[in-house]
């Protein structure tokens, strides 16, 4: 993996779950999907690259993960199907 590529893709990742998700991120440890085939989260999202560099990005959350994201956003649609306090 190439750094110049990963970092600012990662950083970017970060700014926009700060940005519209209202919450605080930890970015994990990156690492090829060809060692652990399965995805890692319960919440996958598949980013396709094209361009001088071809290929695809997943990134993973947990459940607790996105249900905490919708709770501090309180424009967020309803993932519990609870109403808000």
């Amino acid at each position: 993996m190439d750094v110049t590529f990963i970092n600012p893709f990662l950083e970017a990742a970060v700014n926009v779950l700060q940005t519209m998700a209202f919450t605080e991120t930890q970015v994990g440890k990156p690492f090829l999907k060809s060692k652990t085939p399965l995805s890692q989260g319960d919440v996958t999202g598949i980013v396709g690259l094209t361009g001088n560099q071809h290929g695809s990005l997943a990134v993973s959350f947990s459940e607790a993960a996105i249900l905490q994201s919708d709770a501090e956003d309180p424009q967020a649609p309803e993932l519990t199907g609870r109403p808000r306090a």
